[in-house]
């Protein structure tokens, strides 16, 4: 079966239009009504939330896990800050080799590939993550892992809706969203490799960055309606639609972590205690984030978008992205918006499928 055998008919009326926005809102204004920073209360609650959801759409063994973090990505970068402004002190190659150090750890703490120092930093709790499977219609021959975390993020003034528009601006352009660790990330590769006055504006850099660091962690948390209640929106109605009609040979997992705004820290803990359990060679990890970003009845797609619309256009015999480890980077994951459209928008005319796209 194709995702395009799920396409909503019209005779029936958990699958037409209206009833479907109406889910769609009623969850987004619930899960928004959480105050849910990761590692906190309002997440455990919101993770609840999310279960028993889940359990009304059909899912199966529906269970929680944790993980144990900070409930901000300012901690990290803070302390790597605080690590080269302090060896800068010490001067000479020293300094060189500590700023070049940490612009490494750095990359790879926002990446996911590792999270060492925060490890050695205190102040951490446990966060919650859920999680249910749908069964796949004789047996199961490959897994898709939907993704959507119920966390939601603090407020900032690095969040400021002119530094928020020119990412997007950027982009929109480049088809890659820029990190909020880049610019201490090329501070640090000036104080370890540039001369004495790229140093200069690399240390200002930093010190920039520690204060909107603090001044964002000690903010408060933001409803989140777009980011993230909308992809857990979509990923219940999913579960929904696929629990009443499961795919031949295609088991699905329906993940919500939480921690994502500190750094995909719950996905992180998840994958340590379940990448034994997937193969690379038969697994697609789906991601849907900020979806209510996305105008579903746009006719134009990108060169990108519709290139991975045609690698997706059937998730049961889709080529799977990202065959390397099972690190939280190392898989590559699809559009929010192809799943979406494909297999909820019951109106769009987002491109599904092959000869849609041009």
């Amino acid at each position: 079966m194709s995702v395009s055998d799920l396409s909503p008919r019209v005779e029936d009326p958990m699958t037409t239009v209206e009833p479907v926005q109406a889910r769609l809102r009623e969850a987004v204004e619930a899960l928004s009504a959480i105050e849910r920073r990761a590692t906190t209360e309002g997440e455990r609650r919101s993770a609840d939330w999310v279960a028993e959801e889940l359990r009304a759409a059909g899912a199966r063994e529906i269970r929680f896990s944790r993980y144990k973090a900070h409930s901000t990505w300012a901690v990290t970068l803070v302390a790597h800050s605080v690590l080269v402004l302090g060896s800068f002190l010490v001067g000479g190659w020293i300094s060189r080799a500590i700023a070049a150090i940490a612009a490494v750890s750095l990359e790879a703490d926002a990446t996911g590939r590792s999270f060492w120092l925060r490890k050695l930093l205190p102040g951490k709790r446990v966060g919650t993550n859920v999680e249910a499977r749908i069964p796949a219609a004789g047996g199961p021959r490959r897994t898709v892992v939907v993704v959507a975390h119920h966390d939601a993020a603090h407020n900032g003034f690095i969040w400021h809706p002119r530094t928020v528009d020119a990412g997007r601006r950027l982009a929109a352009r480049t088809g890659t969203t820029p990190s909020y660790m880049g610019l201490p990330l090329m501070a640090m590769v000036a104080i370890a490799a540039g001369p004495a006055l790229l140093q200069r504006i690399g240390l200002a850099v930093l010190g920039i960055s520690i204060m909107l660091s603090v001044q964002a962690a000690f903010s408060r948390t933001v409803p989140g309606a777009n980011d993230n209640a909308t992809g857990v929106a979509g990923l219940l109605e999913l579960g929904r639609r696929l629990a009443r009609n499961p795919i031949d040979g295609l088991e699905v997992i329906l993940l919500s972590p939480g921690g994502e705004e500190a750094g995909g820290v719950g996905i992180a803990g998840w994958l340590k205690q379940e990448r034994a359990n997937l193969d690379p060679a038969t697994t697609l990890f789906v991601g849907l984030d900020s979806i209510g970003l996305v105008s579903l009845s746009s006719r134009h797609a990108s060169a990108r978008q519709g290139a991975t619309a045609r690698r997706t256009s059937s998730l049961s015999s889709a080529p799977l992205i990202g065959r390397g480890s099972l690190g939280h980077g190392g898989w590559g994951w699809a559009p929010s918006a192809i799943l979406w459209s494909c297999a909820i928008g019951a109106s769009t005319r987002f491109p599904c499928s092959p000869g849609e796209t041009e």
